[in-house]
């Protein structure tokens, strides 16, 4: 893992935008996969007898899932540098600080998600082009869940890096 890493380290060293930001955002593409695997998983794997539970469910589990992982990624590679924890206190401190952050943006990133998916009829409008253009409307199970899966995250992705620089991984010396 670690030499996959070092060979982004010097790709990343290339782009013309922060080293640290691009990192972060390649650690939430990851953690976007995470979220969208464990989401599909949850939300075929959550009894339908939940109804309108079902898919809040599985967007929070989904979440929850995603948030460990990026912690792990982003305390290991984005913010390396400043992250060392000397003691397992320390490391689970920053993790706590992690959550709470995280737990703030991915309340922003839930309510849009539900606010998109609830309000605006965007499995009606993807059934109908997924029917319209392929003739499988069947192919994906509430496809607007998913849309609006990725504007929440998309939405709660400045208020997790910036929050997260400036309070999780601020060295504390």
């Amino acid at each position: 893992m670690l030499g996959i890493l070092n060979t982004l380290d010097r790709l990343i060293d290339r782009v013309p935008v922060s080293p640290r930001f691009f990192r972060f955002c390649v650690v939430g593409t990851t953690g976007a996969t995470v979220s969208f695997a464990s989401l599909w998983l949850l939300n075929w794997g959550l009894p339908a007898s939940w109804g309108a539970w079902e898919h809040r469910a599985a967007l929070a589990g989904s979440i929850i899932i995603a948030i460990f992982t990026n912690y792990l990624l982003n305390y290991t590679w984005t913010w390396r540098d400043t992250a060392r924890a000397t003691s397992a206190s320390g490391w689970l401190a920053k993790l706590g600080r992690f959550y709470l952050v995280s737990a703030t943006a991915a309340s922003v990133q839930y309510a849009v998600a539900l606010l998109l998916y609830e309000r605006t009829g965007l499995d009606a409008l993807l059934l109908g082009l997924l029917d319209q253009h392929l003739g499988k409307p069947e192919l994906v199970n509430q496809p607007g869940l998913y849309v609006a899966q990725a504007l929440g995250i998309c939405s709660a992705m400045f208020i997790n890096y910036f929050a997260n620089h400036l309070w999780t991984f601020k060295n504390r010396a």
